[in-house]
């Protein structure tokens, strides 16, 4: 499903990982055993940190047919690694670097 941002959710159809939308996740194909070859030329977001060996619901769209599926389910053909998320680093505002600059500068004189 597409959000109004324009991300897809984990088990939609993707053309590019920039398209899911859950941090991490991976826009791969998808095979219809575990470890098995891929079954379409779709792409489909499956979530970080999930192994070819977990199976996913996969909608039957233009390009996946039910055939591609085990009982609605695929497997990722390659393993998304566990998503690594940067802290966000707080910088100082305006003010306080003026603050700070006007400090030094008295120190300095």
């Amino acid at each position: 499903m597409v959000k109004p941002d324009g991300k897809i959710d984990d088990g939609a159809v993707c053309a590019a990982q920039v398209n899911c939308k859950n941090v991490g996740s991976c826009c791969n194909t998808f095979a219809k055993t575990s470890g098995g070859a891929a079954v379409s030329t779709k792409l489909v977001c499956f979530p970080a940190d999930n192994a070819i060996t977990k199976s996913f619901a996969i909608p039957v769209v233009t390009g996946i047919t039910a055939a591609n599926l085990d009982a609605g389910k695929g497997f990722p053909t390659v393993a998304c690694p566990k998503a690594t998320i940067v802290p966000k680093v707080p910088s100082k505002s305006l003010e306080q670097n003026l603050k700070l600059k006007k400090l030094l500068l008295s120190e300095a004189t």
